[in-house]
Order: C-alpha cells, then sequence, then structure tokens
C-alpha cells in the first residue's frame, strides 16, 4: 500500500462539491457574451446577417468556435446557405490547493486538452443532408474530422493522430481549422436557429493531461497517479464541461434583412 493520500480542505471561496473529498477549488469565471449580427462580405459572397444569441467558451483557449454563412442562392421557398466554420484548439490549466496525509497543504495545477471531441448541430427549420456536408481540410491542426448525425442534427468527430503521426508533445488537438466549409444548410422557412455545442466525455479517452505541477511525481504510484486524474476530472473538470465545451447560437430572420 502506498503511503501517499490526498485529502480535501474545506475553502469558503469553493463553489464545486466535492463527492470524492480530494481537491477542493475557487469559483471560476465563465466567458459569455452577446454579439450584434453580422453584416460582411467576402470575396466568396456575401455572409448571411445571422444574429448572435450566445456564444459561451468554459475555457478561454481549448476550444473557440466561430461560424458565418454565406448566402448561395434565395428562391421563394428555399435558400441555400454555405455554412463556414472556424475553430481552434489549445490547453488550459487548472490551479488548486489540496491537503495530502490529511495534514499538509499543497499546491498544485494540472495542464489539459482535448483528445476527441464532437461539434454538434441543433438546426431548427433547416436541414443538412448528409450528401451537403463535408469534411474541413486539415490546415495547422494535427486532427482527422469525420462527419455524421441526421439531417437536423448534423456533427462532426475531432480526433487527435495516431501518437505514430505526431510529436508526444502534441498528443492533444492543437491547431486551428479556418475558414472551411461544413456543408450547405437549407433553409425552409423564413427564419432559423443554429445551436451549434462542441461536445466531450469527461474521461482519459476524450482528455488528455498535458502537464501539471505539484501533484505528483517520478514516485508516485501508478495507481495513485491514475486515482488523482479520475479524481481531478470527475470533481473539477466535469462541473464546467459536462454539457459542452464551447456554444454557439444563431438565428435568422429573412423579414428583418432589408
Amino acid at each position: 500500500m502506498t503511503q501517499e493520500n490526498l485529502q480535501g480542505i474545506n475553502s469558503k471561496d469553493s463553489n464545486v462539491t466535492i463527492k470524492d473529498n480530494i481537491f477542493n477549488f475557487g469559483s471560476y469565471e465563465q466567458v459569455s457574451e452577446s454579439i450584434p449580427s453580422q453584416n460582411l462580405s467576402t470575396s466568396d459572397g456575401e455572409v448571411v446577417p445571422f444574429d448572435k444569441l450566445v456564444l459561451d467558451h468554459k475555457y478561454a483557449n481549448l476550444v473557440v468556435l466561430k461560424i458565418h454563412f454565406l448566402n448561395l442562392n434565395y428562391q421563394v421557398q428555399t435558400q441555400h446557405f454555405s455554412t463556414i466554420l472556424h475553430i481552434s484548439f489549445g490547453e488550459t490549466e487548472e490551479n488548486f490547493i489540496y491537503k495530502e496525509l490529511g495534514l499538509v497543504k499543497k499546491q498544485g495545477s494540472i495542464r489539459f486538452g482535448i483528445k476527441f471531441g464532437r461539434l454538434c448541430f441543433k438546426l431548427t427549420n433547416g436541414s443538412m443532408p448528409l450528401d451537403k456536408r463535408k469534411v474541413p481540410k486539415v490546415q495547422d491542426f494535427n486532427g482527422d474530422v469525420t462527419f455524421m448525425g441526421t439531417d437536423e442534427n448534423p456533427e462532426w468527430q475531432f480526433k487527435v493522430k495516431h501518437k505514430a503521426e505526431v510529436s508526444e508533445k502534441t498528443s492533444v488537438l492543437f491547431g486551428s481549422l479556418s475558414n472551411q466549409e461544413l456543408g450547405i444548410m437549407e433553409l425552409q422557412n423564413t427564419s432559423c436557429q443554429v445551436e451549434a455545442t462542441f461536445q466531450v466525455k469527461i474521461n482519459i479517452n476524450d482528455l488528455g493531461i498535458t502537464s501539471q505541477d505539484g501533484v505528483w511525481n517520478e514516485k508516485t504510484d501508478k495507481k495513485v497517479r491514475e486515482t488523482k486524474i479520475r479524481t481531478f476530472f470527475k470533481n473539477v473538470v466535469e462541473p464546467k464541461l459536462k454539457d459542452y465545451v464551447s456554444k454557439l447560437v444563431l438565428q435568422y430572420d429573412s423579414a428583418t434583412v432589408s
């Protein structure tokens, strides 16, 4: 049996319930903002003026998501919009205080990123058939992308390349995809709403630890280290990311477009 053990401490600033009583963390800030409608144009066509109702990144650098639509044509009953994605991936760090051996308060930090995640769309009064979708071209990005899902709920999966294809340093998703077409959205009404969320499961298959300080060392037993990682994901990361990593809600109403 190892002599290393962690016990939680009480913190008056904490707003997280610690079930396993190992880590205790302070409050966090959620990045959220509302942005007025876009009215831009590019060499490829005019950007459709969607209103951004919600823009929420749980961590500032983990996943940054932007979407806009190009107007391809307008008919009496059907409109076709080209869906353009901008997404970037990085790492984020959590700092915390814990009590070791039930006595000593210690400071620690864990840095992590995403190994696998899903960009999920929910289209209201719109659809994107499978044959209208595309796989983004990989640019400054160390992952692979595939698509699936239904017409009203299309989905793109992002997965870090096999370790043999990338360096150990890039074992989590890193880089960006810019100005990439996801497919053609068909709008059957005069208005629609697009909800896009990037989601992960809170486990070692979807998330990866890239570095840590003060939580374990080279002498720490493997099972103890794995327990600490699971506890960190359960008590710290899951309360923030259980619903989504990033969320974007866009609304379009042709009646308001001059």
